[in-house]
């Protein structure tokens, strides 16, 4: 029987080549590692499970739904946060997605080197704050269909990083 950090793992590697190659995930990814955190869930926890479980899901949920609406987090990332606490906890995935901020500035940083478009990015960056401040813009932060794939890392990677450090 697998332990749970070995299930997480066979749920953040597809994640992420999936977010690699397609900047999506599937939702039956999703889904399936759910009803798996579920029945571990319970059958450590007994009916106390289906509370820590909902709550692993729902908290990261609600604390990345203000990035997800304005596109600076996928919805994928969002998920695969509310994937991960279903099986860890609140406590762990807070320090989780705290961690993923942190490698997620890093793979950043990295590809602003690899590209050299920290100053046209340093720009998007001010000017959408700017016109947020002024405005009240409601505006996404980043549309790939507008602006292609220079703005956007692969998070899931990040998320994964964070996994590995925590855990």
């Amino acid at each position: 029987m697998f332990s749970g950090y070995e299930l997480i793992l066979l749920v953040l590697v597809p994640a992420s080549l999936f977010d690699l190659w397609q900047y999506k995930v599937p939702n039956a990814l999703y889904g399936a590692a759910l009803i798996i955190s579920l029945i571990r869930q319970i059958e450590a926890q007994g009916l106390y499970g289906i509370c820590l479980w909902l709550a692993g899901i729902i908290i990261p949920f609600i604390l990345c739904f203000s990035f997800v609406r304005r596109r600076m987090f996928g919805a994928a990332d969002s998920k695969l946060f509310s994937v991960i606490g279903s099986f860890v906890g609140v406590h762990a995935i807070l320090k989780i997605m705290l961690f993923s901020l942190f490698f997620g500035a890093i793979l950043a940083l990295g590809k602003l080197i690899i590209y050299r478009n920290g100053k046209a990015r340093m720009r998007h960056l001010w000017q959408y704050m700017t016109k947020r401040k002024k405005i009240g813009n409601r505006e996404p932060y980043y549309e790939r269909e507008k602006e292609g794939d220079d703005g956007i890392i692969p998070f899931t990677i990040a998320i994964s990083l964070a996994v590995l450090w925590c855990l």
